[in-house]
């Protein structure tokens, strides 16, 4: 079930639970309130028939003996005959019926039309009697006349009430208010279907309105699902507050997915890369091994010096074979660096435990450090910057050995602002011409033919710049050699 046909539902159950809700109250009132209105009636008739009934009026009657019924009163007529005075009420209310009793249950009146009780009632006030053919609403009540009387002794008039020893009955149908409370039932029952499927209508075409951004919303994901594009973004604009926040979301979502799906595709093309510059790289090195390995074994009996010539060389090919392996690793894994691998290091720290470790090496050279005074606490990836300090000072060690002169490096370690620190290693070596100082930094790509180097040193290191934020770059140093130059954002 659509969104829209449960708009209109709920609208066609909310409008008829108001209506029913609405309706029965109202009806509950209205009943209360018209038989509160017929018990006021009723209680009227009785103070009038109290006014009318009274000894002065009814004097014979009062002191003759009671008939056992009297019939034709509405109204009574005087009756000289029998001796006695029956008064006459002009009273008594249309759809009124009137009985009059005496406390033994003697007749003294009752009009046409009094229902027949087939039980006789002891209590007095109101009470309903279901009839064969009408309800009716009852109000049994004593009837007492009062008088005036001076108090002798006060001299104050005293109002005396006394008891007549007869009961009235004052009774109405109930017909007509209930035909009206079933009329006034029945025309909510309809108003109430009308009024629901007024409102399933409406709310049909009002929800097709409201729902308008939300099929917008489904055309522009679907474009997304046909198309593959994960740099589309949805409108988060146009449409209402809940609406736009679901879009906003969906962006949200769309970001996560390309960014992961970024991170897969570069795994892939990274570990493709990978494969394809291995299977490259190392192709001459296992084979010269291999062919060294064939000349040990073919000739058991070769000259010691020619043995230990060919088992150097078989020591260098393995550990450029290890060499190259390490350098791909770092490369892959830099490409697929994340956030999380980052954390708080001391960079001065780094280089100076780097260059300590290259003092103690190379004794014969001469290398000097210099860390200017500045704060060097930084966000990276600490086997990065490891890599990358520790390439740039082999390559400069490997380079000034060439000249066959004295090794002479030097690195200094600046802060050039609050969010860039510079590390510049210089040498004495045979420099780098100006139109290979980019090359170089790609991958296998070597200053001079016969370099001793894999290619992978000065690409991890421009790679863990710029993945630190940073660049680097290559000048002329003032010892004749090559300076390189590190800019890391902290």
């Amino acid at each position: 079930m659509n969104l829209r046909i449960r708009v209109a539902l709920a609208a066609i159950f909310s409008t008829g639970l108001v209506v029913l809700i609405a309706g029965v109250t109202l009806i509950q009132l209205i009943s209360n309130n018209q038989y509160a209105a017929l018990d006021r009636r009723l209680t009227e008739q009785t103070y009038i028939l109290e006014k009318t009934l009274t000894p002065e009026k009814s004097r014979v009657f009062f002191s003759m003996p009671l008939p056992s019924i009297t019939t034709g009163f509405n109204p009574p007529r005087h009756n000289r005959k029998d001796g006695f005075t029956i008064p006459t009420i002009k009273t008594i209310d249309v759809g009124i019926a009137l009985k009059v009793i005496s406390n033994n249950n003697g007749v003294f009146m009752e009009t046409y039309g009094f229902p027949d009780l087939k039980k006789s009632i002891d209590s007095f006030g109101f009470f309903i009697h279901q009839g064969e053919e009408n309800n009716w609403r009852f109000l049994r009540k004593e009837l007492t006349t009062s008088f005036s009387q001076i108090n002798k002794k006060t001299g104050t008039t005293v109002e005396i009430i006394k008891d007549t020893g007869l009961v009235m009955i004052v009774a109405s149908s109930t017909n007509n208010l209930e035909n009206t409370i079933q009329n006034i039932t029945n025309f909510f029952f309809i108003v109430g279907i009308l009024c629901s499927v007024l409102a399933g209508m409406i709310g049909w075409y009002l929800g097709g309105k409201a729902l308008i951004p939300l099929y917008n919303l489904i055309k522009q994901t679907t474009k997304i699902r046909e198309t593959s594009d994960l740099s589309f973004r949805v409108n988060a604009k146009e449409g209402p507050f809940e609406i736009n926040e679901l879009a906003h979301q969906m962006n949200q979502l769309l970001q996560t997915i390309e960014k992961e799906t970024n991170i897969r595709e570069k795994a892939l093309l990274s570990a493709q890369d990978f494969a394809g510059n291995a299977a490259h790289e190392l192709r001459t090195p296992l084979t010269s091994m291999i062919t060294n390995l064939d000349i040990l074994s073919t000739n058991p009996n070769l000259k010691e010096k020619d043995r230990i010539e060919v088992i150097e060389e078989l020591y260098v090919q393995q550990k450029r074979l290890i060499n190259v392996l390490d350098g791909l690793r770092i490369l892959a894994k830099g490409e697929l660096a994340v956030e999380a691998i980052f954390e708080t290091i001391d960079i001065a720290e780094i280089t100076d435990s780097i260059v300590s470790n290259e003092i103690k090496n190379n004794p014969g050279s001469k290398i000097e450090l210099e860390i200017l005074p500045n704060n060097y606490n930084m966000k990276g990836w600490p086997e990065g910057i490891r890599v990358m300090i520790g390439n740039l000072m082999n390559n400069a060690l490997t380079h000034a050995k060439s000249t066959n002169k004295k090794q002479h490096i030097k690195i200094i370690l600046n802060q050039k602002d609050l969010k860039t620190i510079i590390i510049s290693i210089e040498d004495n070596g045979p420099g780098i011409e100006m139109n290979k100082r980019q090359s170089i930094k790609e991958r296998f790509k070597t200053g001079t033919t016969n370099s001793p180097g894999s290619g992978l040193g000065l690409a991890l290191v421009d790679q863990q710049a710029k993945l630190h934020g940073g660049k680097l770059e290559i000048e002329d140093s003032k010892f004749g050699g090559a300076k390189f130059i590190l800019f890391i954002n902290k």
